[in-house]
């Protein structure tokens, strides 16, 4: 197989490339950070994957819904499986506490792969766009990728409820 199309691929993604994998190995490690910052990475993945099935196949209305399904059936999973993360506010800084893990940075270039496959067999054979069956693999793999950092900035919102709730029940003096 010949790589001779990676020569005419974008400077700029080889650059969101090698963010990606900054941004991936700084991840892994246990973190404090401002809610803002904590919930940036997972809701931006969340959107890129979104984005990736709405741009590429709006035509296809079952592809979006095979897209939506994934999204749901991958946050429950993970929340079913206890996949959260350790996730902790700490409210004397009001900052989050995020535990390091290399998940992240796995589904980070892993949705880089993907999306960069998907755009390389879509500039390769332009026809697959209109391939009902092409169109549902990828908005499933997307939205199994949006559902897991979806997961991620829930894990994150619960932490800052489990918080607020704790708050609310001590008395106050």
């Amino acid at each position: 197989m010949s790589f001779a199309f990676l020569s005419h691929v974008p400077f700029w993604v080889w650059w969101l490339f090698v963010a990606l994998v900054a941004l991936g190995l700084s991840a892994t490690r246990t973190q404090q950070k401002p809610l803002w910052a904590a919930l940036a990475m997972p809701l931006a993945m969340t959107a890129v994957s979104a984005y990736g099935a709405a741009n590429t196949f709006t035509t296809h209305a079952p592809a979006l819904i095979a897209w939506a399904s994934a999204v749901v059936i991958a946050a429950v999973l993970r929340s079913a499986l206890g996949w959260w993360g350790h996730v902790s506010r700490l409210p004397a800084t009001r900052r989050v506490q995020v535990s390091g893990s290399w998940l992240p940075p796995v589904w980070m270039v892993a949705i880089f792969a993907l999306k960069f496959s998907v755009a390389v067999a879509l500039a390769i054979h332009p026809d697959l766009t209109s391939n009902g069956g092409f169109a549902a693999w990828i908005c499933l793999s997307y939205g199994a990728f949006s559902g897991i950092f979806l997961g991620r900035a829930l894990a994150i919102r619960r932490a800052m409820r489990n918080v607020s709730v704790a708050s609310d029940a001590s008395p106050a003096s």
